[in-house]
């Protein structure tokens, strides 16, 4: 929020808010991964699950281990567009990058995820 806030007056040019905000907290975020040494990209677990979560949590297990697999930029490609739910236009504004390049990351991480979960499925 400080950096949000110390960035105020370039927002008033900004059509898309929710863009910009989602951009500095990506590369918040993206700055401190690259300070933390021994990130394996997987949460920590701050309360037991019951049991129905607990299911629910496995089921996509693996889909989650392959996704921390991939380059960090179609990591986050495929978050934002699938988890997020932004467009190819929103991921390049907060990304900083082409929105070719973002469909080219989104292409290649979906490939990679598919070779991955299928291999773990035979």
């Amino acid at each position: 929020m400080t950096r949000a806030y110390l960035a105020s007056p370039s927002f008033l040019e900004r059509a898309r808010p929710g863009a910009w905000l989602l951009k500095i907290c990506y590369h918040c975020f993206i700055d401190r991964m690259r300070c933390r040494k021994n990130y394996d990209g997987l949460e920590t677990v701050t309360r037991v699950p019951d049991r129905q979560s607990a299911d629910e949590s496995f089921r996509y297990e693996s889909l989650w281990q392959a996704v921390c697999k991939l380059p960090e930029k179609e990591r986050s490609c495929i978050l934002l567009f699938y988890k997020e739910d932004l467009s190819i236009k929103d991921i390049a504004a907060v990304m900083g990058i082409p929105a070719g390049s973002v469909k080219a990351y989104l292409s290649r991480g979906r490939e990679k995820l598919k070779t991955e979960l299928k291999d773990e499925s035979l």
